[in-house]
């Protein structure tokens, strides 16, 4: 049975719809493989039918609904393995699942809204890039040819400087995304450089922080206790240098500091996070805290996002215009003085 993984866009909205419908479903009174029953029937085919023929089998062996999830690595994320272990050994199943619905609704709004603000100007971008390396690779060669060498032509070295640099920074490019998800150390280097970013990483680490907080409040409220809630909350971030900052907070707390003081010594994490959670620490009220910061930083994400995409635009416009002034100067007004000598 092949199950589309989440990191691409068709696995995840499988995730999305079948969390959906059995959310629905076991809020009107069904069990969990009734649920399943149902679902089978309303997506027959696709990816979505995939995924709930692979849990039906797992739970047709044997084992619990959580147990199925949790042998499905790679296509449920750790936060969700994680919350419905905890709400099948509290009873409270279906809460878990409207609260997964509405954190991988949201999740995909805002995914959406990024990326079509983002569309336009990144593909403005790629047709700069590409028109670069059309024009240095194969039309100003072709000049070369026609034309002798003289004072006011266009040199070599101009077009062979342009042409590999604009190759070398789509490879990097390339290579990077490469690297990224088979390197550990380069995909940790990547990720602190993102975070450095102004602006974006800001964003990055918004989206990463409010991930977190949610797993927490939802982790503490249904009775796990602070670290262990930690240790499974930190597995839920995608950046590897704000994962391993929240790792260490979790072992920190694990050889009794506290937690507030855990997250105060991890320089990449925002101040504010441990001044709330020594709130939370006093107050005896950690659920309700993160939840605080489950919105705040919703809010933020939102927030940076907005910026980033109203920037963005008149950024690589910018950029793009840069490149062709320096195209115009480098090689088409040399040329424009060859020809009018020529006549």
């Amino acid at each position: 049975m092949t199950i589309i993984s989440p990191s691409g866009r068709c696995g995840r909205r499988a995730v999305e719809e079948l969390t959906d419908a059995l959310a629905l479903l076991t809020a009107a009174g069904l069990g969990i493989r009734d649920a399943l029953g149902v679902s089978r029937s309303l997506f027959r085919q696709g990816p979505t039918a995939r995924l709930i023929a692979a849990v039906v089998l797992q739970i047709d062996r044997g084992v619990s609904f959580s147990t199925a999830i949790g042998r499905m690595e790679g296509a449920f994320p750790p936060l969700y393995r994680s919350l419905l272990r905890i709400g099948e050994r509290g009873g409270g199943i279906e809460r878990v699942l409207a609260r997964l619905s509405s954190h991988l609704r949201r999740e995909r709004a805002v995914r959406s809204a990024l990326y079509t603000a983002l569309l336009y100007p990144a593909l403005v971008l790629l047709i700069a890039v590409v028109s670069v390396l059309l024009v240095s690779l194969l039309v100003l060669p072709r000049i070369r040819e026609l034309m002798p060498v003289s004072a006011g032509a266009p040199s070599a070295l101009a077009i062979n400087l342009l042409s590999v640099g604009c190759a070398l920074l789509v490879c990097a490019a390339c290579a990077a995304a490469v690297l990224r998800r088979r390197c550990p150390r380069v995909a940790r280097q990547v990720d602190r450089m993102v975070i450095a970013l102004p602006l974006v990483g800001g964003a990055v680490l918004s989206g990463q922080l409010e991930r977190f907080c949610f797993a927490m409040a939802t982790l503490t409220g249904s009775g796990m206790a602070v670290v262990e809630a930690l240790e499974e909350s930190a597995r839920t971030v995608s950046n590897l240098s704000v994962r391993e900052a929240l790792s260490r907070c979790g072992a920190d707390a694990r050889r009794g500091l506290r937690l507030s003081a855990a997250f105060l010594g991890q320089a990449i994490l925002p101040e504010r996070l441990s001044r709330w959670i020594a709130v939370g620490e006093r107050t005896g009220k950690v659920e309700q805290v993160f939840a605080q910061l489950t919105a705040y930083y919703d809010a933020e994400v939102e927030l940076t996002s907005n910026r980033v995409t109203t920037l963005a635009e008149p950024t690589i416009i910018l950029v793009v215009g840069v490149g062709v002034i320096i195209l115009l100067c480098t090689f088409f007004l040399p040329l424009l003085s060859v020809f009018s000598g020529m006549v």
